[in-house]
C-alpha cells in the first residue's frame, strides 16, 4: 500500500478498497481513479506521513476496515474524506451492515468525515434526508465494442450464500424455460440438492467472469443490493442483465419495462423475463447502448 501512496502523491484524491471490497475495485478506478488495494495493513504510521506529505485533497474509503480507523483521527483536516456505504437499507437486518453504517455515522458526527458516499440514488436522499452531506458515485467501466452471442445458455450472477440475494427463485424460474446450461458460482450444500431435485442443468464454476460470459441473459435478480459493476461488465460480454428493484434501467423505459422484475420472488414473472430476452435480444442490446 505505501508503494501505491507513493505513486499517487501528486494526485487530487485516491480511494482506498478492502480486499473484501474488490468486486467494486475495476469500475472505482476507472470512474473515480487511483484506487488502492487495502489488504492485511497493520497501523503504520508512514501511511499517514505518506498522505500528510501528499498532494491528496481528497480520500475515497469504501465499506469498511480496521485502517480506516487508524488513519481519520491523524490525516490533514485540510483533506477531504468521503466515506462510501455500499450496501442497501434493505439489508440492515445484516449486523455487518448496521456496524459499518453506524462507523460511518459515528466518524461523521466526530467531523472526521465529511461526505457520506452513495452507489444508490435511494440511499443518497434518505441520507440527505436526514441532513448528511451525500455525495452520488455513478460507477463507469470503459465500454466495449458489444459483440453478440450466440447462446442458449444463462448465468445467474447472485451469490446463493446471502438470502437477500434470491438465488433459488431464480434457480426455480428455469424450470419454465428452454435453456442448454446454466451457470453460476456456488457454495452451499442446499444449492446442489435443489438443482439435482430440480432437474436444473447446471454448470458450477468458480469464477464470476466464467458465469457471466457467453450467455443470451444473465440474472441478477437481488432482493436488496445490485453491484453496477457487474451488470457492467456483463454488457461488455454482450449479455443483457434481467434485475430486481434498481435504478440501473431507469433512463430507459423499454429497458426498465422488460428487464425489472415487479416482483421478485414472481418465478412465473422471472421466467417470462427470460424468454422476452431470448425473443428481444438485438434489440435489448440496441437500447442498452443509448443509456451507457
Amino acid at each position: 500500500m505505501l508503494d501505491k501512496l507513493i505513486e499517487y502523491k501528486n494526485e487530487s484524491s485516491i480511494v482506498l478498497v478492502p480486499k473484501q471490497d474488490m468486486k467494486y475495485y475495476d469500475s472505482l478506478n476507472y470512474t473515480l481513479k487511483n484506487a488502492i488495494i487495502v489488504d492485511n495493513v497493520k497501523e503504520d504510521t508512514r501511511i499517514i506521513d505518506s498522505i500528510n506529505n501528499s498532494k491528496i485533497k481528497k480520500i475515497y474509503l469504501v465499506g469498511n476496515h480496521d485502517l480506516f480507523r487508524f488513519i481519520l483521527p491523524r490525516i490533514n483536516k485540510s483533506i477531504e474524506v468521503c466515506w462510501i456505504f455500499n450496501d442497501a437499507f434493505s439489508s440492515l437486518s445484516n449486523a455487518g451492515v448496521r456496524y459499518n453504517l453506524n462507523t460511518i455515522f459515528e466518524y461523521y458526527d466526530r467531523t472526521l468525515v465529511d461526505i457520506i458516499g452513495c452507489f444508490n440514488k435511494d440511499n443518497m436522499k434518505v441520507f440527505e434526508n436526514a441532513g448528511y452531506k451525500c455525495e452520488y458515485i455513478d460507477l463507469k467501466l470503459d465500454k466495449n465494442e458489444i459483440k453478440l452471442v450466440n447462446s442458449n445458455s444463462i448465468g445467474i450472477i447472485s451469490d446463493d450464500f446471502d438470502p437477500n440475494n434470491n438465488f433459488y427463485n431464480q434457480l426455480a424460474a428455469l424450470t419454465f424455460v428452454d435453456y442448454d446450461v446454466c451457470k453460476f458460482m456456488s457454495v452451499m450444500k442446499a444449492t446442489n440438492h435443489f438443482y439435482k431435485y430440480f432437474n436444473i442443468k447446471s454448470k458450477v464454476l468458480k469464477n464470476i467472469d466464467e458465469v457471466m460470459n457467453d450467455n443470451f441473459v444473465n440474472l441478477y435478480i437481488n432482493f436488496t443490493n445490485t453491484n453496477k459493476e457487474l451488470i457492467l461488465k456483463s454488457y461488455n460480454y454482450g449479455v443483457p442483465v434481467i434485475v430486481g428493484n434498481c435504478d440501473f434501467y431507469d433512463n430507459n423505459k423499454y429497458l426498465k419495462e422488460h428487464l425489472v422484475v415487479k416482483s421478485d420472488d414472481d418465478v412465473n414473472e422471472i421466467a417470462e423475463k427470460i424468454n422476452f430476452v431470448k425473443n428481444n435480444y438485438k434489440k435489448i442490446i440496441e437500447e442498452y447502448s443509448k443509456i451507457n
